[in-house]
């Protein structure tokens, strides 16, 4: 299948706005990382939606497996070596992990993507009333949180989520009306249900996705991205729903919480959207000069279980921001953080295509580990 170029741009310019948001330290309460976490994530479901087609469930599982379980068992199997290497090292040396080994492992199993129990001033509504986020099994159990990859969790189980409302759709001849107020009840389920706990494999942001895969398979149906333009207002609504959302509380979308989910959600489309149009128009420039980018997003999966390795258990990205800080301020500090860990996702994805194995692991569609014999 041949690729969409202003997707695999979309795609880069999330990445980045992931790794600006996690590296933005002093600054992360600031209204841009409200805006970054609004969109950043959700884009990518809503990008799955839009290229989304119903499959058989063997077909859906095989694919998924190789293209999304995968390199997620395998990114918890770096960070299960690290976190056993890391107690045994000088402090010096770099090297954090989860704390242990069992550590490592309780949370490759589990997949949540925020450590619990919550602190409750991560997480403050509009009243300004915390909201503690307890695992859903026992509200006493600390499990620790696996970071940025709980995302493929979540689209493992939200495809396979997305592809059951399109069968149901199909079997019972349903109108587009059915499928897109089913994906908005599976939404609210699955921000209800953070009020009680927060489900293994990040089930909570696979159901909120919903919404999203729905926006973008409704995006491809109506061809709206490419008629946008008789009806510019669009756009200015899309930007402003975006804006009122961050503007309005934050959207952690990998828990399932946010201050107001409703605007949550239509700030998330709008903020697609606005950003979908923005890689659309960039795509007519020259493609040498976004090379870089198109192939940040190409390999958005390589870049996002690098930088989660890295921002989790590895201390380079902090020890230059407290160095840097002490002699430049925390402005610049940022600047250099944000500019060490996109050089190092780079070059990640840059050199493993050249790794036997390891590409196998997180390019397995394109290196898979037992090649086809082809008879002459």
């Amino acid at each position: 299948m041949k690729r969409i170029e202003w997707i695999d741009l979309t795609r880069g310019i999330a990445m980045i706005m992931i790794i600006i948001g996690h590296s933005m330290y002093v600054y992360s309460a600031s209204g841009l990382v409200r805006l970054f976490f609004a969109v950043h994530v959700p884009i990518f479901f809503v990008l799955s939606g839009y290229l989304f087609k119903r499959r058989s469930w063997s077909r859906l599982l095989k694919g998924l497996m190789g293209n999304i379980l995968l390199p997620y068992f395998g990114t918890v199997l770096i960070i299960m070596f690290l976190s056993w290497l890391a107690p045994g090292l000088p402090g010096w040396v770099g090297i954090k992990g989860l704390g242990s080994l069992s550590k490592a492992a309780l949370a490759g199993i589990a997949g949540v993507g925020t450590s619990l129990p919550v602190s409750k001033a991560a997480l403050v509504g509009i009243s300004g009333v915390a909201t503690p986020v307890p695992f859903i099994f026992n509200h006493n159990l600390s499990v620790p949180a696996i970071g940025v990859i709980w995302f493929l969790l979540a689209m493992f189980l939200g495809n396979l989520i997305f592809n059951g409302l399109l069968n149901i759709r199909r079997y019972f001849k349903c109108s587009d009306m059915v499928l897109f107020l089913l994906s908005i009840v599976l939404t609210g389920m699955g921000f209800g249900l953070t009020k009680f706990g927060v489900l293994p494999w990040s089930l909570n942001a696979a159901l909120v996705s919903q919404s999203f895969y729905w926006f973008g398979f409704w995006l491809r149906q109506t061809n709206l991205m490419d008629t946008w333009c008789k009806h510019s207002w669009i756009l200015v609504v899309a930007v402003i729903l975006w804006g009122l959302s961050a503007w309005i509380g934050p959207f952690y979308l990998n828990i399932g919480f946010a201050a107001n989910p409703f605007f949550a959600v239509i700030g998330a489309m709008g903020g697609s959207f606005t950003i979908i149009i923005f890689a659309k128009w960039l795509s007519n420039f020259d493609r040498k000069r976004l090379s870089w980018l198109t192939l940040f997003g190409k390999e958005s999966l390589i870049v996002m279980c690098i930088h989660m390795i890295d921002l989790d258990n590895l201390k380079l990205g902090d020890f230059i921001f407290a160095h840097s800080n002490a002699l430049f301020g925390p402005l610049l500090a940022v600047i250099l953080v944000i500019l060490y860990r996109i050089l190092l996702t780079t070059v990640a994805v840059y050199l493993i295509p050249h790794l036997p194995w390891i590409r196998s692991v997180y390019m397995h569609r394109q290196f898979p580990f037992k090649r086809k014999k082809v008879f002459s």
